[in-house]
């Protein structure tokens, strides 16, 4: 038979350990919730880069769109000037005159159209990249709080197997016989 000092002493190193054993797993726990964290912020950060491309692909074709629109223009007035020319009509003057202007219009319309295209691209670009970088800095933070909060969890820990530490040595007289 087990005496009761035997079980009290057994049922303390059990505390003990189960208690060094908590605060190990409190301390693994914020360190892979960091490295989790970690994870989602690099993946924040390539989502990011690639959705700016994306962007910056747009701008690009925004801006081809821009020039084609203008080499037509040129070309359609060249060919309209051309054709009154050959006709030994004045293609500076009169309905020739007012049809280059209809088809300067027209293009500069459809340029200006790309040209805002374009700046609301580049603003979509910036505001990728700042929120990208919002959104990795939350989860950099947030690691940094998991591996804090597993700090304070194994120091919890191990005051609860100090205090069961401190009342077992009360409990077997241990404690202050001055008074």
């Amino acid at each position: 038979m087990v005496s009761l000092a035997a079980a009290s002493t057994l049922l303390l190193g059990v505390q003990v350990i189960g208690g060094l054993a908590g605060a190990s797993a409190s301390l693994s726990a914020g360190k892979a919730s960091q490295r989790a964290y970690q994870l989602q912020a690099k993946q924040a950060a390539l989502n990011t880069r690639l959705d700016v491309l994306r962007t910056r692909t747009e701008l690009l074709n925004h801006k081809r769109q821009g020039i084609a629109i203008l080499e037509k223009t040129a070309s359609d007035i060249a060919t309209l000037n051309a054709r009154a020319a050959a006709g030994a009509i004045n293609p500076f003057s009169g309905s020739i005159l007012n049809t280059a202007e209809l088809i300067r219009g027209r293009g500069v319309r459809d340029f200006d159209v790309t040209v805002q295209n374009r700046r609301m691209l580049e603003l979509e670009a910036q505001l990728l990249e700042t929120g990208g970088a919002l959104q990795q800095q939350e989860y950099e933070l947030a690691g940094r709080n998991a591996r804090h909060q597993g700090y304070v969890n194994a120091l919890n820990a191990g005051l609860d197997v100090a205090s069961a530490v401190g009342r077992y040595s009360l409990s077997r007289g241990g404690g202050n016989k001055d008074g």
